[in-house]
């Protein structure tokens, strides 16, 4: 006779491991356990039968992947992090002594590691980096916009800011900027880079205060991830261009007039307006390598990736031979990237900022942007318009008019290119109709019309053909006197006005949303009931659904 295995020996029970008990393997603490996950990507997962994996009990706990633990235990980081603390203790107790000799050795001396294995264990391929790169962007411009407070270390901020510049000037030497939405929680960007979409958010320049419901422990263990990424990239993006790295200004500038001598290469690098170094010595500007066309032997696809490529090669070589000066009022970091990244020249004035090329009175200025009136202070020979037409004009492909953006008046409509509109949703018809996406716009189908036979069918019943035989004729008219039974049976449809449509539309996902909420605020001991409660209810109104079904079948039959 065999001999009978005890419970919880196999399965999930052994798949999955507690917090706790990960805890207690590692020999960690909770917040250096929860650095490493983030920094080795491991997360906690949902068994599909908790109460087996927990032993018979419900008690709610955190649960990972057993071999997930037995990697993190061959991380070279978690020594790091054990010296790290041991560190800090022996400083602790020195500075309590009053040992500052110590201390400052200490200090000195502080374990230090880094993350290269990790992003090369990660993202074995540079694909895999680039198609990882959206949420790493946003985070590291979040972290450029922060305040130099107590939550944030100020090394921090400064690389995040370093890093991204860098990604900024390789998109503008790259002409990859393909779309921009200016939104009440920033600035979204989209590039192609290396054949990929990527999209980000840049925050507004404005005041940020420290918030209280934040855990900046975790923010800034992901920051410190991404800024090692984030290098990485930028050393294959500015190597596939021919770029020297770190990027070097092309041209010698003065800084006694700007700022200090030892921040004058952040300065003009962050202006955005300075063109950069190859690793030949010369200057990198002109325009980028162009895709060529080659014949797709499949016809489907060929011509909207066709039509994909033209629009891009407008969209590089948008602002070609423009000259657009920027008043003090306008977001001039954004407004240069953008005009850069389509083949514009940009200036402002000195007292702006440095990176200034030409002044406001130069003649050959096409365009002046400014956001505030300007009442008779107006030079002749260009165009004076509001920031929104560089927008509109990127995410069109085409140099909008600009008697619509004048200064002063109401702009048109800014409608996102990150989503598609149909016609009723547009306001204005004109100013919208010029947008990328109104080429694609098409009215809905009327419901009505839906449900109306096709025009085939109805040629099909209408059709007298002589040659067609008995059989046919007589099966045609079987069936479609069949169809008039089943639409008699049927009601006719309601004709509901488009308003009330959409309202009885709106109210019911606004219900569906309420319910959502309530259902994940619902406590854990209790939405296990909840799911039972729900899974009943749907299996009745199964059961009853086919009863129907099985009777209606049994009239026709009858």
């Amino acid at each position: 006779m065999t001999k009978m295995k005890k419970k919880f020996t196999r399965g999930e029970a052994t798949t999955f491991i507690s917090r706790k008990q990960a805890l207690k393997r590692l020999q960690l603490s909770l917040n250096d356990f929860r650095r490493l996950c983030i920094l080795k990507g491991v997360y906690p997962q949902e068994p599909v039968n908790r109460r087996r994996v927990n032993k018979g009990s419900s008690t709610p706990k955190v649960y990972y992947h057993l071999k997930d633990i037995q990697f993190l235990g061959h991380e070279r980081v978690m020594q790091k992090l054990r010296d790290i603390k041991a560190h800090l203790k022996k400083a602790k107790r020195a500075k309590e002594r009053g040992e500052m000799h110590t201390v400052d050795r200490l200090q000195r001396n502080f374990p230090a590691y880094t993350l290269d294995h990790i992003i090369r264990e990660r993202y074995p391929a540079f694909e895999d980096a680039v198609r990882d790169l959206d949420d790493c962007l946003c985070l590291c411009f979040l972290f450029s916009r922060l305040p130099k407070e107590r939550g944030v270390p100020v090394e921090q901020i400064r690389l995040s800011a370093r890093l991204t510049v860098q990604f900024l000037h390789w998109v503008i030497a790259a002409r990859a900027l393909r779309k921009v939405f200016v939104s009440i929680k920033g600035y979204y960007f989209e590039a192609d880079v290396n054949g990929v979409s990527v999209v980000w958010s840049v925050p507004h320049q404005l005041g940020l205060h420290d918030p209280a419901d934040v855990d900046f422990k975790i923010l800034r263990t992901f920051n410190e991830f991404y800024t090692t990424m984030l290098g990485f990239v930028n050393y294959r993006l500015y190597s596939s261009l021919g770029l020297a790295y770190p990027p070097a200004l092309a041209n010698e500038v003065d800084p006694s007039d700007y700022c200090q001598t030892g921040e004058a290469h952040e300065e003009f690098m962050a202006s955005l307006n300075q063109p950069l170094l190859s690793r030949r010595g010369g200057e990198a500007e002109g325009n980028p390598a162009e895709p060529d066309d080659f014949p797709d032997e499949e016809a489907e696809g060929a011509e909207a990736a066709s039509a994909a490529r033209r629009k891009a090669r407008a969209q590089q070589r948008l602002f070609n031979g423009c000259r657009f000066f920027l008043n003090r009022e306008t977001p001039r970091q954004i407004l240069c990237f953008v005009i850069r990244s389509c083949g514009g020249e940009v200036s402002w004035s000195p007292l702006s900022g440095p990176g200034s090329r030409y002044p406001e009175s130069d003649q050959r200025v096409t365009h002046q942007i400014v956001d505030r009136p300007l009442g008779d202070s107006r030079l002749s020979g260009r165009a004076y318009v509001q920031p929104q037409w560089v927008f509109d004009c990127v995410n069109s492909g085409s140099l909008l008019p600009t008697g619509d953006y004048a200064p002063g008046l109401p702009p048109p409509p800014h409608l996102s290119p990150f989503a598609a509109y149909s016609a009723d949703d547009a306001d204005g018809g004109d100013e919208a109709a010029q947008l990328p996406y109104s080429a694609t716009r098409s009215a809905p189908p009327d419901p009505v019309e839906l449900r109306r036979p096709s025009a085939a069918a109805e040629l099909e019943e209408e059709d007298d053909d002589e040659a067609e035989d008995a059989a046919k004729r007589e099966a045609a008219a079987a069936d479609a006197a069949q169809v008039g039974k089943q639409q008699k049976k049927q009601k006719k449809p309601s004709v509901v006005a488009e308003g009330t449509q959409r309202r009885t539309q709106d109210a019911k996902q606004a219900a569906a949303e309420e319910r959502r909420l309530r259902e994940m605020m619902l406590p854990k001991k209790h939405k296990q009931l909840y799911k039972k409660m729900v899974f009943s209810r749907k299996r009745q109104a199964r059961e009853s659904a086919q009863l129907a079904e099985k009777k209606q079948k049994r009239q026709r039959t009858a």
